[in-house]
């Protein structure tokens, strides 16, 4: 039985890569995955991503919970995030979801409130979403895989280059208002009508990237203002890629105190391995 489970399962994502990409949603439109790097303390976090690309706008609000262990090595971030498209004439609104699991390691010693001075944090994560415009619905189930190297060269600043690989299905459901108003108007008759006319369900698989920078400003020990930009492409098969760099900020509150176990024994901002005092998750 469960070898038939297997090729039934094979045989799906092998038809589904055949079939027509979406109507309306472009791949690259997943919500932004990490709300911070800091993962020394549990914060809240407030966003907005901003980017245009020729014929079109792309534009993000998000909210974040991130809680952390108490090593302050493990994150897990959970989002909420408004989705804003445009392409041409076509304006598109929704919504999107994102859980997220983060495990910072640090490559050398710690600043005195903590921040490692290189660290290595890959995370991975999903961010299912739905847009509706008019008479399209598009629903995209992403799923992310990445990487971030957090460089904090003094107590207050951090600068993170990171990159990502996105795979997921993007579905899409196209209403025929034409062939609505034919119906009504008796133009077709309903013995000659078929479902298929009115509505039109596609899906397909996709594989995107987007790279970024984040610079995050600590202002003493609760609060973080953050500076964001990166860049992805926008793509579908059926027509040519449309690369859209975007810009925004954040604004970071950590609720929860700095978790001992990632401040020096002995204060030392020298980057030396063994201050490091955090072994496990």
């Amino acid at each position: 039985m469960r070898c038939v489970r297997f090729r039934f399962l094979q045989l799906f994502l092998a038809f589904t890569l055949l079939l027509p990409a979406v109507a309306f949603a472009r791949t690259g439109q997943s919500a932004p995955t990490v709300g911070t790097w800091d993962t020394r303390a549990s914060s809240l976090n407030f966003s907005y991503l901003e980017g245009f690309f020729s014929g079109g706008h792309l534009r993000f609000a998000s909210y974040f919970t991130n809680f952390s262990s108490t090593t302050g090595r493990l994150s897990s971030q959970f989002g909420l995030h408004y989705v804003g498209y445009g392409e041409g004439t076509s304006a598109a609104h929704g919504m999107a979801g994102s859980v997220t699991a983060m495990y910072q390691m640090p490559l050398s010693g710690r600043q005195p409130n903590g921040l490692p001075w290189v660290a290595l944090a890959p995370y991975a994560g999903v961010s299912p979403s739905g847009i509706v415009s008019g008479d399209f619905a598009a629903i995209a189930l992403p799923m992310h895989v990445g990487v971030g190297v957090p460089v904090s060269p003094v107590s207050w600043l951090t600068l993170t280059p990171w990159g990502e690989v996105t795979v997921g299905l993007d579905m899409d459901l196209d209403i025929s208002r034409q062939a609505i108003n034919a119906l009504a108007s008796g133009t077709t008759k309903p013995s000659d009508a078929k479902v298929t006319d009115f509505v039109q369900f596609n899906y397909a698989m996709h594989l995107a990237s987007r790279v970024g920078l984040n610079a995050a400003f600590h202002l003493g020990k609760r609060v973080d203002i953050q500076l964001q930009g990166l860049g992805n492409w926008l793509s579908r098969p059926t027509s040519t890629s449309a690369f859209v760099f975007m810009a925004g900020g954040a604004l970071v509150w950590h609720w929860d105190d700095v978790v001992p176990a990632v401040l020096p024994n002995d204060g030392c901002p020298m980057p030396d391995a063994g201050t490091d005092t955090s072994a496990a998750l």
